[in-house]
């Protein structure tokens, strides 16, 4: 039987999600949903270890001042999600109330 790579898979993968959200009951997409949801902030955490890991050992293999490096490296990976959360914020904070109506909210929120 012949394997199939990985971006076949993927698009297999992403047909099989349409379908069974198109087609499954609402508790089994919300079931689906929280593991997903689950899932996703496990890999926003496990990824900066994951790339400390593999970069650890490419610089311990540099020899002296690696240690620096290393932190340099984290340093930068964790400065910039940083940088990017506040760009974020800022520019949301700046264009969404150009949106939004003035009171729109206030109205929803007496008449629910």
């Amino acid at each position: 039987m012949r394997k199939f790579g990985l971006l076949p898979r993927l698009i297999l993968a992403i047909v099989l999600g349409i379908v069974i959200g198109s087609f499954a009951p609402e508790w089994v997409v919300r079931v689906l949903a929280t593991f997903n949801g689950i899932f996703g902030n496990f890999l926003g955490f496990a990824i900066p270890l994951i790339i400390i890991g593999f970069v650890a050992p490419g610089i311990g293999e540099l020899g002296a001042g690696a240690g620096r490096l290393l932190a340099i490296t984290a340093g930068i990976a964790y400065v910039s999600t940083i940088i990017s959360g506040l760009a974020a914020y800022f520019t949301s904070s700046t264009i969404l109330p150009i949106f939004l109506n003035p009171g729109s909210l206030a109205v929803n929120a007496e008449n629910p």
